[in-house]
């Protein structure tokens, strides 16, 4: 079966999408126990970018002075989607 076919077949029935076996957590897709497994996964890639002085998201390029913990290409990508949420979220607001 096709993985997204798979997790909405779990989420219509209330379970965890990613293991199928316990109920998600109000609001989640995923169980408490999914769930710490994806932090943990997360703060590892964070620590081992930090550790390389690599840029979190892509995890190959420098970071770049002044843009916290991405490259510079990275920085502008993330910069532009902020830009493009705040635009949308104001004419959202405004209508």
């Amino acid at each position: 079966m096709p993985e997204p076919d798979r997790a909405a077949e779990r989420r219509a029935a209330g379970l965890c999408t990613s293991c199928g076996s316990e109920p998600h957590v109000p609001g989640r897709t995923r169980c408490e126990r999914c769930l710490e497994d994806a932090r943990e996964r997360a703060r590892e890639r964070r620590e081992r970018a930090a550790r390389g002085g690599l840029c979190e998201a892509c995890m190959r390029r420098r970071r770049a002075a002044g843009r916290g913990n991405r490259c510079a290409a990275c920085a502008d990508r993330y910069l532009a989607r902020q830009l493009d949420r705040e635009r949308e979220k104001r004419r959202a607001d405004h209508d």
